[in-house]
């Protein structure tokens, strides 16, 4: 007996939404960051996007080469440091969260998020994988697309590897004495 043409058509929509292209559709859509994560970075990447309007894309600096817009950025990328450092010594899931997301952006700062996210080990992993392949879009702010890095899926899939490896000689460099750096920061910049 044939199926009646409701159910090939639901089959049909079924194999679709199951199919490996509809997967990759998936995998470039944006992920909300929850809004007590986004409250931790938003000062963050606030005063990052200044620096893009006022000097350009990260690197390139030609607009604050000297004078009084050269130190507003040295004021900028000082105020950024101590907001992510603060950040890397907040524990809970938010601070957790918060880490994960600021590695898809270009900031200077990325070894420290990295290395936080190392120290803190697999309860990392599901965020990671939240933020892999997805473009975190953090509420009620529109940050240029320049600000994400396009490497972040190579940043985020070697935290998973440093994790899943664990503590060890991998984790130690012998360019800086034990705690002050890992060998991630090579793999993570």
């Amino acid at each position: 007996m044939p199926l009646p043409d409701c159910f090939v058509v639901l089959i049909t929509a079924i194999g679709l939404l199951c199919s490996p292209a509809s997967a990759s559709a998936s995998d470039s859509s944006n992920v909300a960051v929850p809004e007590r994560s986004a409250a931790l970075i938003r000062p963050i990447l606030d005063l990052r996007q200044q620096s893009i309007a006022e000097c350009g894309e990260l690197g390139s600096n030609s607009n604050c080469a000297s004078g009084a817009a050269y130190e507003r950025q040295q004021d900028r990328d000082e105020k950024i440091w101590e907001l992510v450092v603060a950040l890397t010594q907040r524990s809970g899931p938010q601070a957790d969260e918060a880490l994960v997301v600021l590695t898809c952006f270009n900031l200077d700062v990325a070894h420290e998020t990295s290395d936080a996210i190392v120290d803190r080990g697999r309860r990392m992993l599901p965020l990671i994988d939240k933020y892999h392949r997805h473009r975190p879009v953090v509420p009620n702010r529109n940050y240029p697309g320049v600000m994400l890095r396009s490497d972040a899926d190579a940043q985020l899939d070697a935290a998973v590897r440093l994790i899943n490896y664990g503590s060890g000689p991998l984790r130690e460099t012998t360019a800086r004495p034990l705690g002050e750096g890992y060998a991630a920061r090579s793999l993570l910049r």
